[in-house]
């Protein structure tokens, strides 16, 4: 049987590495945008102006299906922290300004939660899996927590060194580095997502 390939639209290791991993146990073949523009030429720079992480998955979604006439998965995900009102949400790659190192918006988050005491986070994350034609589906994924004071951890990526998952009294990055097995928010979604085809 043919193992259908999909591509996974996101020029970030981590993520992709992360969905390989997934999409493994679900027979399927995730390739990478790299892995395209080898026979593609460049693939398209989708600029990320929606309002909600659906919307800015969706446009990645249909416009690298567009260009890559392949199955299409992508993601838009983000920390949503309660007493800022939700923030840095949809900012959260570029929160502290575009193109500064993500240690400034670490830093500005940290920043802004001194001496409060309610730390309540999550992070979320929104995947659009596009047929190649009108069509497509939509998936959420959701893991609940806190901030941490301070970075600890040097697995994962983005905020995960300063994200403490509920339940576990480590932060994300330092479950990472030590290979515990922690149901994040893009797992979620995107084994909600590969079960379709299975």
């Amino acid at each position: 049987m043919k193992i259908p390939k999909i591509l996974f639209a996101s020029s970030n290791s981590g993520k992709v590495n992360e969905a390989r991993q997934i999409a493994a146990g679900y027979n399927l073949d995730l390739i990478s945008i790299n892995q395209l523009e080898c026979s593609l030429g460049q693939a398209p720079q989708v600029e990320e102006n929606a309002v909600s992480f659906k919307g800015n998955a969706l446009l990645k979604a249909e416009q690298y299906s567009a260009w890559s006439k392949q199955p299409t998965i992508a993601d838009d995900s983000g920390l949503e922290i309660s007493v800022l009102g939700g923030e840095p949400g949809i900012y959260s790659a570029r929160y502290a300004g575009k193109d500064l190192p993500f240690e400034k918006n670490i830093e500005l988050v940290l920043e802004k939660l001194y001496g409060i005491e309610d730390r309540a986070a999550r992070f979320v994350c929104h995947i659009i899996m596009h047929d190649g034609s009108a069509g497509y589906q939509h998936f959420v994924g959701v893991m609940e927590g806190e901030i941490s004071h301070s970075p600890a951890g040097s697995g994962g990526f983005g905020y995960d060194c300063i994200f403490r998952p509920r339940g576990y009294t480590e932060t994300l990055a330092a479950l990472k580095a030590r290979g515990e097995p922690v149901k994040t928010h893009r797992v979620l979604a995107l084994e909600e997502c590969f079960s379709h085809f299975s």
